[in-house]
């Protein structure tokens, strides 16, 4: 029997001679039982041979229905850095910095080169690597949980020295520090600035929970470039993260609620919203000087003025023109 027809039989066969219309044998060729095997092999192989075959969440909340549209018009990797103000005045804020950073993990996933990378801080006085920069290609589904670090005052330099050091050499083209913190830093403005400046920030944003005022070191002229936004929810958290990772990148963030434009920051010396302006004092009427022709009467509201008329010699009523 030829080799194409051993198989499993699918008819009865009958010994003996064949008759017409008898059923023949039919047999199924074993090569074709192996095509269903071959696709099941090509599917599964390249699934088991993943680095990371477990399967990554989505993003959520108000950050998940964003996406970033357009041509990338930034030329070379991305770095972000987000640093956690944990001073006990910040408290409040831990459950949403928290939610709102591990929505944002798989947001950059999914919408970011695999190389560009993020690293997340804790500070107050000191301050500490919770994860270290990482592709956000390799990043993991859910943010590491946050540690207890210094003394409980908020110095910014010292998110941005450990920062820094962190992104030394990694050949970021731009690099966003997004400070999580209510601004109320006790740092001297030209060491924060200088330290900024070393560690190659392109972008400072604080997300601040009790408004978009500058605090008093961040009213100095050396950090005017500092950008502070206000925040009330993890939603505001995470889309002022997807916008000013759009900005940097040159592309249009779809999908997020328009932005309600944030109030001018009011300059030292002008006067604060509400407040009541001091007018500059009216000039008064002096005295004439003596022999000086008394100044003309002023008429009172409502009082029409004289006409030209006034000093042409009225016409008898009963005059007619000739």
């Amino acid at each position: 029997m030829p080799l194409w027809r051993r198989g499993i039989p699918t008819r009865p066969s009958f010994p003996g001679a064949r008759y017409p219309g008898l059923p023949s044998d039919r047999r199924v060729p074993w090569l074709l039982l192996l095509l269903p095997l071959a696709a099941l092999a090509g599917w599964g192989v390249p699934q088991l041979l993943e680095d990371d075959p477990s399967p990554q969440a989505a993003a959520s909340g108000a950050i998940g229905g964003t996406y970033l549209e357009g041509e990338r018009a930034l030329a070379g990797k991305l770095c972000i850095a987000i640093a956690s103000d944990t001073s006990t005045s910040m408290d409040q804020v831990e459950p949403l910095r928290r939610e709102a950073t591990n929505e944002l993990l798989p947001w950059l996933r999914a919408n970011l080169p695999a190389d560009d990378e993020v690293a997340l801080a804790v500070f107050t006085d000191e301050a500490l690597l919770t994860l270290a920069p990482t592709p956000v290609g390799s990043a993991p589904a859910a943010a590491p949980g946050e540690v207890p670090v210094g003394t409980g005052q908020t110095v910014a330099t010292t998110a941005a020295d450990a920062l820094g050091q962190a992104f030394g050499g990694r050949s970021c083209a731009s690099t966003a520090l997004l400070a999580i913190s209510d601004g109320e830093f006790q740092d001297e403005a030209g060491p924060l600035a200088a330290a900024l400046d070393a560690a190659g920030i392109t972008q400072t944003w604080v997300l601040n929970p009790k408004g978009p005022e500058r605090s008093p070191v961040l009213q100095s002229p050396e950090l005017a470039d500092v950008h502070v936004t206000p925040i009330s929810t993890s939603d505001d958290i995470g889309l002022t993260f997807a916008r000013v990772i759009a900005g940097l990148t040159g592309q249009r963030l779809a999908g997020a609620p328009t932005a309600a434009p944030a109030p001018a920051t009011p300059q030292p010396g002008a006067p604060q919203p509400g407040a009541t302006v001091p007018q500059p004092p009216q000039p008064t009427a002096s005295a004439p000087a003596p022999g000086a022709p008394a100044p003309a009467p002023t008429a009172r509201p409502g009082t029409p003025a004289p006409s030209s008329s006034a000093t042409t010699p009225a016409r008898p009523p009963d005059a007619v023109d000739a």
